[in-house]
């Protein structure tokens, strides 16, 4: 309906000089885009086999790249590996505000949602954080890289990062918590026919038991297991050099018993060339008990001069950590230097592109010029619309008394204006409710897709959880029921487009995060991009009070 009409047509001249550049456009596109991701692709390679990555320019522009022109895994994806840029070069708050960046663009509601990069995330932002000394935020984060890794089937690393809770657990002295794990780990290893490892898991339990006295003998049932079924043993039955804190723990056992000999024979096999402080310590402090013990005053002063001195040399070791945490915060004056030295280069890449504003200046316009005419033409039919219904009201009075009078001649004529104005005014009426239709979110509310949102919002036991399917039955019916405001929406990714949705639906900020399974900080960052994108606006808070103006509008 609307081509048959000229002025509703965007001039030739203009069509083709959009279509002009919109091919130039593409193809610039298609290689950058290939260009961003080989930069992806090197440093995935060089992370996967323990590479460090020294510089992070092209990663950042891979990542800005991506985040204007990638799917939620792509952007995830390059976060991620900015992350591991910032983590090889210690620079710990980059590395953990490019992981959080990355959790945020995962979009976990999309059945593609690439699940495998995102526990990723969170192992590398765990470990991240226990360099950092920050064991309750690591322990979150090993939970969700447990749950993903779950979730993609992927085994071993689930188990991994159970074991790696239970270590957690050790550090802030939950033994109970840390033994259940513990148990449940070794099992699991060894359903999966991982049978080193699930023994290699057991020295944490050795450790768990021996601090307490009354569990020796577990302690030492577990000790026996391991000397009988490890297969790290050589022909003489001496493990490796570099997997020797087996015998620190067999030296605890003796020690703990009495059998003093023994504890020192297996805290010296433990001792080696180049052992690290934090790992000669308690080493020393075995055989400095196993000679006061003894009485051995001469071993006793040299182990305990050792032991001061190594624990200084850890002190210092701790010092240079904190060190390095200022130095990783100062670092961020160098990212200021960069964003000015990055401001002049986007200078001189502005003007490569005058030509091309021009254009779109020249198009929009043309485009203005186009709505400000069909907005005379829309009042012109509007008055002509309400003209034609008065001139039928007259014609009919005047028909109604010439039927009186059976003026056959007039009656026909005026019967054949009458069908013609009627005519005229159903096309008009037609082309008004096309042009008024306005779909309400009352209608929207009403829908039984919302009416199964709004039973699954509240935190009851037992209560089910959106299915991937109903997320998308949601959006279907919005996009139904309220076009235009889905098409200004358009430009959302798929998680902040739903939680613009559940916004204008009432739900609070807790209980999509409820709803989405993940954090409200994810939620709040959606909200504010989202804000950003249709509103020009850097907070979350008015987002919704803009949505509800939006669709009024």
């Amino acid at each position: 309906m609307l081509n048959s009409h000229p002025h509703l047509r965007i001039p030739t001249v203009v069509a083709v000089l959009l279509m002009g550049l919109l091919t130039v456009v593409a193809c610039n596109s298609a290689g950058r885009r290939a260009a961003m991701t080989a930069v992806l692709d090197r440093a995935d390679s060089l992370n996967r086999n323990y590479i460090p990555i020294t510089t992070d320019s092209l990663l950042r522009e891979a990542a800005d790249y991506f985040d204007s022109h990638g799917t939620p895994n792509e952007r995830l994806r390059a976060h991620y590996l900015l992350g591991c840029a910032y983590r090889d070069m210690g620079e710990a708050p980059r590395a953990i505000q490019c992981f959080q960046d990355g959790v945020a663009c995962a979009d976990t509601a999309a059945t593609n949602c690439d699940y495998r990069t995102l526990g990723c995330v969170y192992s590398q932002m765990a470990q991240v954080f226990h360099q950092q000394l920050l064991f309750t935020q690591e322990k979150e984060a090993r939970q969700f890289a447990h749950y993903y890794a779950a979730l993609v089937n992927d085994t071993i690393n689930a188990i991994y990062e159970h074991e790696a809770i239970a270590g957690i657990y050790i550090l802030q002295n939950e033994a109970d918590s840390a033994e259940a794990i513990l148990l449940r780990v070794m099992e699991d290893y060894r359903k999966a026919g991982k049978t080193q490892a699930s023994l290699n898991a057991s020295t944490l339990l050795m450790y768990v038991y021996l601090e307490q006295s009354h569990r020796l003998q577990e302690a030492k049932d577990l000790i026996d297991i391991y000397e009988k079924e490890s297969d790290i043993f050589d022909g003489n039955h001496e493990l490796p050099q570099g997997r020797r804190l087996f015998y620190y723990y067999k030296g605890r056992y003796y020690e703990s018993i009495g059998q003093l000999d023994s504890a020192e024979y297996y805290y010296r096999k433990r001792l080696h060339a180049g052992l690290a402080p934090a790992k000669l310590l308690p080493l020393y402090k075995g055989l400095l008990n196993v000679f006061s013990a003894q009485h051995q005053a001469d071993s006793i002063t040299k182990y305990a001069q050792l032991y001061c001195e190594t624990n200084d040399s850890t002190a210092l070791a701790k010092d240079m950590v904190l060190t390095a945490r200022l130095s990783a915060s100062y670092n961020y004056n160098r990212y200021q230097r960069q964003s000015l030295e990055n401001a002049r280069e986007a200078h001189a890449a502005n003007s490569r592109l005058i030509f091309i504003s021009f254009l779109m200046l020249l198009i929009l316009s043309f485009f203005l010029l186009f709505l400000r005419k069909n907005r005379k033409k829309h009042e012109e039919q509007k008055a002509r619309y309400r003209a034609s219904i008065s001139e039928r009201n007259r014609l009919q009075e005047e028909l109604d008394s010439l039927k009186d009078r059976h003026y056959d001649t007039i009656i026909a004529w005026k019967e054949q204006k009458i069908a013609s104005l009627t005519q005229d005014i159903e096309r008009q009426s037609e082309f008004f409710k096309q042009m008024t239709a306005n779909n309400r979110l009352t209608d929207y509310k009403a829908s039984s897709i919302v009416k199964t949102f709004n039973s699954k919002r509240t935190f009851s036991k037992g209560q089910t959880l959106p299915t991937n399917d109903e997320w998308k039955n949601l959006v279907s019916q919005f996009r139904q029921d309220m076009p235009s405001a889905y098409t200004m929406m358009n430009c959302l990714s798929p998680l902040q487009l739903q939680v613009c949705i559940l916004l204008l639906l009432g739900f609070e900020e807790g209980e999509i995060a409820y709803m989405r399974q993940t954090k409200p900080q994810v939620i709040n960052t959606a909200k504010v991009r989202a804000n950003q994108k249709l509103f020009l606006s850097g907070d979350a808070v008015s987002l919704r009070s803009n949505l509800l103006g939006l669709i009024t509008s």
